[in-house]
């Protein structure tokens, strides 16, 4: 790889090598695409990746991403979730040996403030399934009730019968990542 115009920068507790433009040349960025939510703040990421004021990194459009990925756009779609948020249980083995999935719950909150001044906090919880081997046997043997992490995926939608055989519809994230943060 040709290194030059190249900085190491780290996002997210993974390095990785970025090509940045200077102000002059700022539009469509097509070498590498970030994720736009930064879980240290839970706010949108379009910020200076290098302390160099000449130089900066912006937020690629949907368009865009789809654009690197391939996509015409005629086919434009996009299923991507970010959390960030409080593991509310130990993950737990699920599926079949040929299936093999770990699944947790996480919770994630807002914060609303009434005409009256006074504030409230909404919990959302989440299911969380990890399919792939490696972060599966990781989340499983590491991940702690409590733990704050940050989820990186996709939604996925199902059904299951209760016990008097009626259909309950279902969601749930598919982690693609899963990122630990200390307690």
């Amino acid at each position: 790889m040709d290194t030059e115009g190249y900085q190491l920068c780290t996002v997210l507790a993974v390095s990785v090598a970025v090509k940045l433009r200077t102000k002059a040349e700022q539009g469509r960025f097509d070498d590498v695409w970030l994720p736009s939510l930064d879980p240290r703040t839970g706010r949108g990421m379009h910020q200076h990746l290098s302390s160099n004021s000449e130089t900066c990194l912006d937020q690629a459009s949907v368009t865009e991403r789809a654009d690197l990925l391939g996509s015409s756009e005629d086919d434009n779609a996009l299923n991507e979730v970010t959390l960030l948020g409080r593991v509310g249980g130990e993950p737990q083995k699920r599926g079949t040996e040929e299936h093999p999935v770990v699944i947790f719950s996480l919770a994630t909150h807002t914060n609303y403030k009434y005409d009256t001044g006074e504030f409230m906090q909404r919990t959302d919880w989440h299911r969380v399934c990890i399919f792939k081997p490696s972060l599966r046997d990781t989340v499983y043997n590491y991940l702690k009730k409590g733990q704050r992490v940050y989820v990186a995926g996709r939604l996925t939608y199902g059904e299951v019968k209760d016990e008097a055989g009626n259909p309950r519809p279902t969601t749930a994230v598919v982690a693609d990542d899963v990122i630990f943060f200390q307690s």
